[in-house]
C-alpha cells in the first residue's frame, strides 16, 4: 500500500499482528501519507483498542538485520537539503498503532526474573538466552523526516533502543496522547538536523510514559522519558511520566 500510495493519501489498516514487507520485521515510509490503524475487518468500525493494529517483529525477523539500522516502523523520508525543502507543508500521521518488540527480543532465563513474570532482563547482543537470535538494538520509529510530522493515539511497547528517534530537518512534530511502556534508552528523542532555532517545533503532550530503563545493567545511565535537542522549540505539557 506504501508503495501504491501518492503523497497526501490514507491509509486505513485493520486490526491484526503484522510483520513489516514480506515479515522483515519494519516498515519503510518514504513520502508523506497517513497511516491510521484500529478498523475492524470490513473497516465499518474504528476502535483502536478493541481492534488492535499490531506492529509485532518476532525473533525470527532477527536473523537479518534491518538496512540503515531502520526500526520496526522506519521513517526514510528525504536523503538532502533539497528533499527537505520539497516536504514544506505536507503532512505525515501515524495513528492508532501498537509497536511491541517484546517476542522479538532476547531475554535471560531467570536473571532478573520478577515473580509472575516469564523471563529474566533484556539481553544485550550476542547473548540470545533460550531464542534462536540474540536481540537487534534498534527504536521502533525512527526517521530523518521533513514537513509536519504527528504521531498520535499509539503504544510503544519494549523497545530494545528508544521508542521514537526522529531526527526533524523543518516542520511541526507533535506527539500525542500515547503510550510508552517498558522501552530501553529513551521513550522519544527529536534532533533538529536544520541547526536553525524555530525551525522544528515540538510538542509532546497527554502521553505517558511509564519504565524506561538504562543502557546498562548497573542503571548508570540513560533511561530518559523525553529528550529534545538543541534547536527544537519545545512545549512540553500534560504527559504522566514515571
Amino acid at each position: 500500500a506504501l508503495e501504491k500510495a501518492a503523497p497526501g493519501d490514507v491509509i486505513h489498516v485493520a486490526g491484526g499482528k503484522y510483520k513489516g514487507k514480506t515479515d522483515c520485521g519494519w516498515i519503510l515510509i518514504e513520502k508523506p501519507v497517513s497511516i491510521i490503524g484500529g478498523y475492524s475487518d470490513d473497516f465499518k468500525e474504528r476502535d483502536i483498542t478493541k481492534y488492535k493494529t499490531m506492529l509485532m517483529p518476532t525473533n525470527e525477523q532477527n536473523a537479518t538485520k534491518p538496512m540503515d539500522d531502520v526500526g520496526t516502523v522506519g521513517f526514510k523520508m528525504w536523503a538532502s537539503a533539497n528533499q527537505a525543502d520539497a516536504l514544506k507543508g505536507t503532512t505525515t500521521l501515524i495513528d492508532g498503532l501498537y509497536i511491541d518488540q517484546g517476542d522479538a527480543n532476547s531475554y535471560h532465563p531467570s536473571k532478573g526474573q520478577p515473580e509472575g513474570v516469564a523471563t529474566g532482563m533484556y539481553l544485550d547482543p550476542p547473548a540470545k538466552g533460550n531464542t534462536p537470535n540474540p536481540s537487534i538494538s534498534r527504536a521502533e520509529m525512527k526517521g530523518k523526516t521533513a514537513g509536519n510530522l504527528t504521531i498520535q493515539n499509539c503504544v510503544f511497547l519494549n523497545a530494545s533502543n528508544y521508542g521514537i528517534q526522529i531526527s526533524h530537518h523543518e516542520g511541526d512534530v507533535k506527539i500525542l496522547n500515547n503510550l510508552f511502556i517498558n522501552n530501553r534508552m529513551m521513550a522519544c528523542d527529536l534532533l533538529c538536523t536544520k541547526n536553525q532555532n524555530g525551525a522544528v517545533k515540538f510538542e509532546f503532550a497527554y502521553n505517558t510514559v511509564l519504565f524506561t530503563w538504562s543502557r546498562t545493567n548497573e542503571m548508570t545511565d540513560m533511561g530518559f522519558g523525553v529528550r529534545c535537542n538543541a534547536k527544537v522549540d519545545a512545549n512540553i505539557h500534560h504527559n504522566i511520566i514515571g
